[in-house]
């Protein structure tokens, strides 16, 4: 017995060297294959942090969204903007457009040729009496807070004849109210979030400082510790998708669930609402924190309609459509995780106030929900586990957009 022990666990230690000579041997060939990181984002004393100037770099897709995995190149030009190219002084007899928006406006996973503004100015040609330019100031990450910033600081320096701003309050309306206060990282040059507040019961409660977190921190879970160590394990994150490759048909088959929720405790539910991307803003009783939320994006728009009038610019709205607005795999996916009924949502329910204050404010509203339930294929328009639009959805918009801005003639037209 003694014998078989000992030989147990020799065996056992020549095996745990093994693994680790093998994860060594892995890394190391990881960090050939995969080059570091390079830093995309600087401090700004404005807008918490904004794009590196002169980006050339290259992304790739996850295989496990289903779309090409090849490299796709994001250039920024001098002001940290992803247009691939200087923008000069407006051209005499040019209709300018700017967009300003979040990741979507950005779009880090899709070729400059598929973007959505892109695909609007190439929409444009031959339907308007003037040349039009369409120039993309969208930034990852950002709020309405931080769009209306861009647009004071740099986006009416362009001399823009029609300003875009392109809304997704799947994520703007807790961000605007800074449930997710965002921090610029020096070390690592990205962003940090730092909760202080949480809802319960539909009311703001702030969360004591000794517990606060910084999301993106090694704290913040095990994920994050992993990929700022090890590249290997980037590798199998990004490139092969990792678990997600299996996880992510478990999840749309109904063979795997993110939790059960149903064994939370209520307090515990309400947050788990907050925290979901979008759905909060979807329910049919409207918690107090997010009306407050709803006042300072409305706030922030009204600004911004005021900004572009007194530089002589028509102010258009752009509503950007929820994944689970559009996709019923998704929002099936969402109810189950968040123990609700299709009955506790008004799937409409933001569509028509972005509506209401635009009528309110005389601002446009161009809505693309309609757009994207006429798509021949809906789900095929969002990638499969991220909640953006891939190459076919940013097609759509922007076609749709096209369409839209000229029959409100809000494009000269021919």
């Amino acid at each position: 017995m003694r014998r078989f022990l000992v030989g147990l666990l020799a065996n056992m230690f020549l095996f745990a060297l093994a693994v680790i000579a093998a994860l060594g041997v892995g890394e190391i060939l990881a960090r050939r294959i995969l080059p570091e990181t390079p830093r995309t984002y600087a401090d700004s004393a404005t807008r918490g942090w904004k794009p590196l100037p002169h980006l050339d770099i290259t992304w790739r897709v996850p295989a496990y969204e289903g779309g090409d995995p090849g490299p796709v190149r994001i250039r920024t030009d001098s002001h940290g903007f992803r247009i691939g190219h200087e923008v000069g002084p407006k051209k005499p007899g040019t209709f300018r457009i700017v967009v300003v928006g979040d990741s979507f406006t950005f779009g880090a996973p899709i070729h400059e040729q598929h973007l959505y503004p892109t695909v609007l100015e190439r929409s444009l040609v031959g339907r308007t009496s003037r040349p039009v330019e369409v120039v993309n100031l969208g930034v990852p990450g950002y709020g309405v807070h931080q769009e209306h910033v861009t647009l004071e600081e740099q986006g009416l320096a362009l001399h823009p004849d029609l300003v875009i701003e392109a809304l997704y309050l799947g994520n703007d309306l807790q961000e605007t109210l800074g449930l997710h206060r965002r921090v610029f990282d020096s070390k690592t040059g990205g962003t940090l979030e730092a909760p202080d507040q949480r809802i319960i019961n539909g009311r703001m409660v702030p969360i004591p400082r000794d517990r606060i977190v910084m999301r993106g921190t090694p704290k913040a879970g095990t994920k994050e510790w992993l990929r700022a160590r090890s590249r290997l394990y980037a590798l199998l994150a990004d490139r092969l998708g990792g678990f997600g490759a299996l996880r992510a048909p478990l999840l749309r088959t109904g063979f795997a669930r993110d939790e059960i929720p149903r064994l939370l405790p209520p307090t515990q539910r309400v947050e788990r609402l907050w925290s979901a991307v979008g759905t909060v803003s979807l329910l049919r009783e409207t918690p107090p924190a997010i009306e407050e939320a709803w006042t300072l994006v409305e706030k922030h728009l009204d600004d911004m309609d005021s900004l572009c009038r007194a530089h002589g610019a028509r102010f258009v709205v752009l509503f950007i459509p929820y994944k689970i607005q559009v996709v019923p795999e998704r929002r099936k996916q969402e109810l189950i995780r968040l123990a609700i009924t299709q009955a506790d949502l008004d799937l409409e329910k933001p569509n028509r106030r972005v509506a209401d204050w635009g009528r309110r404010r005389g601002v446009e509203v161009i809505d693309l929900l309609k757009a994207f339930h006429g798509a021949p294929d809906p789900g095929s328009t969002y990638f499969h586990v991220d909640s953006h639009w891939n190459d076919k959805g940013h097609e759509v918009a922007g076609r749709a957009l096209a369409d839209l801005l000229v029959a409100r003639g809000l494009v000269p037209t021919r």
